[in-house]
């Protein structure tokens, strides 16, 4: 029994009172007096609650760590850890924390499995890394039950398991529309893992340059142009065709709109964040392509505020300027720096899902006629997002359908809160302009 054992007890009681000030206090002398592994895990745990009540989120954060550190084979820091995160909001680090965890091993798997997957759900976080510990199998449990017991593997994708045949043959009638497509994803990232393939940008190098937008076409054509000077892998192809497709889709909406004879465009990209700029969607892709001038604002309540203006000369001479805006669209229409886009463009916007709110920006942009494209990650996505621009605000939908470029890779990733499947990103899209007064465009 340590020194410190009065403190404890009166920290205890001051955290059970709601005084939690009391209780940082008494917890850090206590900390102070004993060098215990263990009394020091409990005190920590204890400490990070007190914190958190407090609104002081990385204080908590902290001694979540150092419980870790002592313990790592215990739930118990990793837990606290997490809940620290989530009340916080950084819900990729919430899952980060699960999934480091689970690939860590020492018999963490089973307990923090069903912990990750509901804060996948919860926070709809997907990761490369969270679909790599299901796709490679990490990670086994019950495709219909979520139990981890006795379990058998789909002896035809190997990538699911059950916990019996019953299971299984419950479960066949929706598992054998996507057991093919696990399969290829589930190849795809064993081979991407085994040759280590990261996106290293500089590794795409422009062979020939393209002649003008109109005549960029399907991605054979992109692929005559454009080569991987490091690696001849298709896996690396298809792994630069994900951020490719970005671009791409935007080079086919401008030519939708029959606006790619322009001198300058001003194109608004929606629903940005700061994955936009650490991929190179557009402040490094779009340097391959011969677009007009451009002016490119991101808009987006998660981006940095103090993200710097990007100018660059792209391949083919012209001037591409990208800016930031940390904020919604709608808001920003009243700034002074506002100028009307040409143009807009977003990925997998999720206009149909109620935790966005689209509203006030979907009335606008098709109050003022603003030539709008949407991409979305599949199927289901995209015809919900027909139904709410249709029902909800009788838009104008001038094309719609399979996008020119979907990324080349399939992801094994959440498209609906209680389902998992195959997604690939811009894989659908759509363009719309005003409200629905003239004939349809195929």
């Amino acid at each position: 029994m340590y020194s410190g054992v009065k403190s404890c007890n009166e920290g205890i009681k001051a955290l059970q009172c709601d005084d939690y000030e009391t209780a940082v206090s008494k917890f850090t002398k206590c900390l102070l007096s004993t060098s215990d592994s263990t009394d020091r895990c409990s005190l920590l745990q204890h400490r990070s609650t007190a914190y958190l009540e407090l609104d002081q989120y990385d204080a908590a954060i902290s001694d979540a760590k150092e419980y870790v550190k002592l313990r790592p084979r215990s739930r118990k820091g990793y837990l606290c850890w997490a809940k620290a995160l989530e009340k916080k909001g950084d819900y990729p680090a919430l899952c980060n924390v699960y999934i480091n965890a689970i690939k860590r091993g020492d018999g963490l798997e089973k307990a923090l499995l069903k912990p990750l997957i509901i804060a996948n759900d919860k926070h709809n976080v997907m990761s490369n890394e969270f679909m790599e510990v299901l796709l490679l199998g990490n990670s086994k449990y019950c495709e219909k039950c979520r139990e981890s017991n006795n379990l058998l593997r789909c002896s035809r994708c190997r990538v699911v398991y059950y916990c019996g045949t019953d299971h299984q043959k419950e479960d066949w009638g929706r598992h054998r529309t996507q057991c093919s497509f696990l399969a290829d994803a589930h190849n795809f990232l064993l081979e991407e893992k085994s040759l280590r393939i990261m996106k290293d940008m500089s590794w795409l190098v422009l062979r020939k340059k393209f002649t003008s937008l109109t005549g960029i076409t399907d991605w054979s054509r992109v692929w005559k142009h454009l080569e991987c000077s490091a690696c001849t892998s298709d896996v690396f192809y298809a792994r630069m065709s994900e951020s490719l497709s970005w671009s791409l889709n935007l080079v086919k909406a401008i030519c939708k709109f029959n606006l790619a004879d322009r001198k300058k465009l001003v194109i608004h990209i929606l629903g940005a964040d700061d994955t936009y700029n650490k991929e190179g969607y557009y402040s490094y892709f779009t340097g391959f392509f011969p677009f007009p001038e451009l002016e490119l604002v991101l808009i987006g309540p998660d981006l940095l505020q103090n993200t710097t203006t990007l100018k660059f000369t792209s391949a083919s001479g012209s001037k591409i300027s990208i800016y930031y805006v940390s904020d919604v669209w709608h808001n920003f229409t009243s700034q002074e720096t506002y100028k009307p886009p040409d143009l807009i463009f977003a990925s997998h916007p999720g206009i149909h899902e109620d935790f966005y709110d689209w509203k006030p920006t979907l009335k606008m942009i098709i109050s003022q006629r603003i030539p709008t494209a949407l991409t979305m990650w599949h199927k289901e996505d995209f015809i919900s997002a027909i139904r709410v621009l249709e029902n909800r605000y009788n838009a104008d939908i001038l094309f719609d359908g399979p996008s020119p470029f979907p990324s080349l890779v399939k992801r094994y990733a959440r498209k609906s809160w209680n389902d998992y499947g195959i997604q690939v990103m811009n894989s659908y899209w759509l363009g719309i302009k005003g409200v629905k007064n003239s004939k349809h465009v195929n």
